[in-house]
């Protein structure tokens, strides 16, 4: 019997470690993938929306990094809000969210990042 409640317990333990190591890899992955598209979405930006200003890049990276948390934190809070506090279905939730964020990220980044 005390065979069977360690096994149990070793892969209770088991279970846990692949869960935490699961989470572990995503959290990765999805700072990896935000800072791919950051750089890919910044140098765009100072290339060709933005070109024909002059900007200081160490201030405008600084600067388009913090739109760029704030349209995340935007995006993921106004999901959460249009979907835990009203009726609306998913779909239209996702169609206000995906007009409004990019709206205020180019306005941010125009006239305060690339400014």
């Amino acid at each position: 019997k005390e065979t069977k409640a360690s096994c149990k317990i070793l892969q209770s333990r088991e279970d846990f470690l692949c869960r935490v190591a699961d989470v572990f890899y995503c959290r990765v992955n999805n700072i990896f993938a935000f800072l791919i598209a950051f750089g890919v979405s910044y140098i765009g930006h100072s290339l060709w929306t933005f070109s024909h200003k002059k900007h200081q890049h160490n201030k405008t990276v600084a600067r388009f990094l913090g739109v760029a948390v704030f349209s995340f934190a935007l995006n993921e809070g106004g999901y959460y809000l249009l979907l835990e506090y009203t009726q609306m279905e998913y779909l239209f939730s996702l169609l206000i969210v995906l007009i409004i964020v990019p709206v205020i990220t180019f306005i941010l980044s125009k006239y305060w990042a690339f400014s």
